[in-house]
Parts: C-alpha cells; structure tokens; sequence
C-alpha cells in the first residue's frame, strides 16, 4: 500500500502526516515517512520487513566495514537502507541492503533524505541485498528489485540468504545461497552470473570473489558471504588489515632478533675456538 500526498515541501501539512502515520501504523509499520524532494511524496516502501534478523545484522557488519576499507580514500559512500529513486518515477522507490554511492556525503551536514538517480548523482555502482523470509522473493524478481535495480542503471546486483534455515525456495535453491546479475552495457538489462569452479563469483565492481562459506561449530552452522581478493586473499576490515600488517612487522622484527643472537653466539663461539 503506498499512500501519496501531492504537496510540495512548505505546504505539507501536520494533518498529512498524521494521516500517513496512520496508515503507516495500519501497515504494522511506525515511522517510514520519507519526503521526496523532487516531486514532493510522502511513501512508505509496501510490504518492506523493518526489522533485522541477527544474521542479517551479522552480515551488514561484516560486508559495510570491509567495503569502507576497500574505497577508503575515495568518493563512494556506502550506506545501508538508503532509499533511492528515479525522479517522476513513484514506482522505482527502493532501498536496498548496501549500496556503493559515488560522490554521496556521510555527515550530519547532508539534509538528503534519499537519493535520486541522474539528480543527485549517477547511478550506485553496485548495491547488495540480503534475504528476509516475508521478502527475499522481491529481492530477486524482474517485476520488484531486481528490475528496478537493473531500471537505475546499477552495475552490479548481489542477492544473498545468510539466514540459518534457507528461506530461498523453489528454482532459487538450486543458486545456493548466493547470486548475481551484472548490466549489459549494450542491451542495459541484467544477465545473471554465473560461479566459477570454486562457487565463486567474480564482482568486477569489488575486483574480488564473492563466495558463501558455512562455518562449522559444535552445535550450530552458519553461512557468510566472504569477499576475497583476486589472488584468493580474504578482503578485511581496516582494523584487521592493519593488525595484519602489525603482526607481519612483528614477526619479521622477532626473525631479524633471532637471526643477529645466532649470530653472536657463532661469533662467541669462533672466539673461544681460537
């Protein structure tokens, strides 16, 4: 259900508000009002689960982390549940997982609520979805997400089931529990991709791997979505990266100490011979 109000920003009344809140609240949803800018809405996402299971928090905590670190000193933000459209477009409102924006400014000072596509920027270079068992289906139809994603222009689209019990179902279970699609430049639709021989998939957007790797414990299993880079090194966050580095500089400072005691001690050891 999308509730829609005609009024540019200084004429939007309290009462509109309060009508859409209600409306909202009729959906089980508290507060999604959103105002878009370029034609004055007021919209709800319909049927969008609000809430995050654990395993979806563990894999934006994973992946946002990481992707920062990898663009760190560039001009791509990546924010996750930003809502992006097409301006005159009310059907292309989305908000995906992830998004790589270029050029988008993460600071209080920014007033954006959204981000329209060709207004305020090109398109995302790449967003991400993760799956939720009342919406994965969404995530993944040409009539939904994926169509508006591929709409958009966005150059690269993941789509992952990180949950304990799969909530893909039908002919998506046969993926595993991850995909892709990557726009033709010629025809500008999407063409799925497909895994290599080690069930990875390449992200020319990422210049890495994109794998599903279920993790073993005594009593419970669970799936990431791990990023590697192409020489098949695990992408990491800035602060493992540099902890990585640091035990790398520690550990040659440990040889090159070992390499100068056996040193002395042949040099002591040649003394007391003569």
């Amino acid at each position: 259900m999308t509730v829609t109000y005609k009024v540019n920003d200084k004429e939007m009344e309290q009462q509109a508000k309060e009508e859409l809140r209600a409306a909202n609240r009729a959906l089980g949803i508290e507060e999604t009002l959103e105002y878009i800018r370029d034609y004055g809405d007021l919209f709800v996402l319909e049927d969008e689960d609000v809430s995050q299971s654990i395993a979806h928090l563990a894999t934006l905590r994973y992946l946002v982390p990481i992707l920062e670190w990898l663009f760190e000193g560039q001009d791509i933000a990546v924010p996750e549940d930003f809502r992006l459209y097409v301006p005159g477009d009310e059907n292309s409102k989305v908000a995906p997982d992830i998004a790589l924006v270029e050029g988008l400014l993460i600071d209080t000072s920014n007033p954006q609520k959204s981000y329209g596509v060709g207004l305020d920027g090109p398109p995302p270079r790449l967003v991400f979805e993760i799956a939720s068992e009342s919406t994965w289906e969404k995530d993944v139809l040409i009539t939904n997400k994926l169509g508006k994603y591929q709409r958009m222009g966005i150059k690269e689209y993941f789509a992952c089931d990180p949950n304990p019990e799969q909530v893909w179902e039908g002919e998506w279970l046969a993926r595993g529990r991850l995909t892709g699609w990557r726009l033709n430049p010629q025809t500008n639709s999407y063409t799925e991709l497909k895994k290599d021989k080690q069930g990875r998939f390449k992200s020319e957007q990422l210049n890495s791997f994109l794998k599903m790797e279920t993790v073993v414990r005594e009593n419970s299993r669970s799936h990431w979505l791990r990023l590697y880079d192409l020489r098949g090194n695990l992408r990491l966050n800035k602060a493992d990266s540099q902890q990585q580095r640091a035990d790398a500089q520690q550990q040659r400072a440990d040889a090159e100490h070992q390499r100068v005691q056996e040193l002395e001690a042949l040099v002591r050891q040649l003394k007391n011979q003569a």
